[in-house]
């Protein structure tokens, strides 16, 4: 997802709602609370497993992404 199509889904959303990050394991559900949101540069790249994956290099990196820290909520 990029910033233009998560901005297309929270477009009327009440402005007090709380944004909480889900996260299922197996049959364990992890809820997260954003605490802070940043932009890093870095290298996109895939891992051993074949998933994507993203070198972070804030100097030289080629690729940037938006990176949400979270807590447990």
């Amino acid at each position: 997802m990029n910033v233009k199509e998560l901005r297309d889904k929270l477009v009327g959303m009440n402005d007090n709602t709380r944004v909480t990050v889900y996260w299922e394991d197996g049959n364990e559900a992890h809820y997260f609370e954003i605490d802070t949101v940043s932009e890093d540069r870095g290298t996109p790249k895939r891992l051993d497993n074949g998933k994507a994956g993203f070198e972070f290099n804030r100097k030289s990196g080629e690729g940037t992404r938006v990176v949400l820290s979270v807590s447990p909520a």
